[in-house]
């Protein structure tokens, strides 16, 4: 299923039982799923393996700063809303070394400090979900789906990143992909330049989020200056995306994880043949992954009802 799912940094680890303990009660409507981290590295490793709502963090977390994981956060799950919940008093902070502006600071020794941390998550992951960017049909189901195979599996990675040299090669492209359509953001699983380190982006700067919206057709765009949908799109431009083409990633059932896609800094426009080259690409790749469903999955026919760059 999948619910909210909160990262709660604190080196004091009977404050973080605490805390947690009385978000669960306030917070409870939401099914949430906390993810406890004791140091700043350890909660960065946390944001780089999973989708997190809300980052809620002490000031001081030994090994660094909260604001640096809050930064952190933005960097790799541009949406994630965030929280400083802290002992240091507000004029101790040194904000000078933020990247984006926290979206709430609350005192832990202020009267009902938990009870006002609810609400301030609360409010938080609510303007979270207003998104910009639309969903497909089914996507509590897409995402379930997307928790089911093991993309770290061994072998897999060079499998896909030879996909994308094919795409790249095939369609004089600047670039190739394989990613993933996560909750809030799209992640890179492979690419055909093996020097990229692309960061995870949210959805809203995804040309992606839109081709997953319908598993029968391949997506493409002779410019992104010329349609609506991107003219406005900062992000892509910095990247050099100009056109696009891209297939979605369809499993036996029926659910879009992610794509294969290609795209280069020019405007330019893509035949039939490419298409369908591009449509084949993400078969193969979609047939690579089905190999590798996760232990725990196999054999456990994919649910029908609610509850997972």
């Amino acid at each position: 299923m999948t619910n909210t799912c909160i990262l709660y940094a604190d080196p004091d680890g009977t404050d973080r039982e605490e805390v947690i303990e009385g978000l669960r009660a306030d917070l409870s409507d939401l099914d949430p799923t906390f993810v406890a981290s004791g140091s700043l590295a350890d909660a960065e490793s946390v944001l780089e393996d999973r989708s997190v709502d809300c980052v809620v963090t002490e000031y001081d977390l030994g090994d660094g700063l909260g604001i640096e994981l809050i930064n952190h956060a933005r960097m790799h799950q541009p949406d994630t809303g965030g929280v400083l919940f802290s002992a240091v008093g507000y004029d101790e902070l040194d904000t000078a070394i933020f990247q984006a502006p926290v979206t709430e600071y609350l005192d832990k020794d202020s009267p009902r400090a938990v009870t006002r941390l609810a609400e301030l998550v609360r409010l938080t992951i609510t303007r979270r979900t207003q998104i910009s960017y639309p969903l497909p049909e089914g996507e509590t189901q897409r995402l379930e789906a997307l928790g089911s195979y093991d993309f770290d599996a061994e072998g897999l990675q060079r499998s896909l990143d030879r996909i994308t040299e094919l795409a790249a090669r095939h369609l004089d492209a600047s670039n190739a992909v394989v990613n993933l359509i996560e909750k809030h953001r799209q992640r890179f699983l492979a690419t055909d330049d093996p020097s990229a380190a692309w960061d995870a982006t949210s959805r809203a700067d995804s040309v992606c989020t839109f081709t997953i919206l319908d598993a029968d057709r391949v997506l493409t765009v002779e410019d992104v200056t010329d349609d609506p949908r991107f003219e406005t799109n900062d992000r892509l431009l910095g990247e050099g995306i100009r056109s696009y083409v891209g297939a979605p990633l369809v499993t036996s059932a029926g659910h879009v994880i992610g794509t294969v896609f290609a795209w280069s800094e020019r405007p330019r426009s893509f035949d039939r043949a490419d298409e369908t080259y591009v449509r084949v690409l993400a078969e193969v790749t979609m047939d690579l992954i089905e190999c590798h469903v996760r232990p725990d999955e196999r054999g456990v026919a994919p649910t029908d009802g609610e509850g997972g760059p």
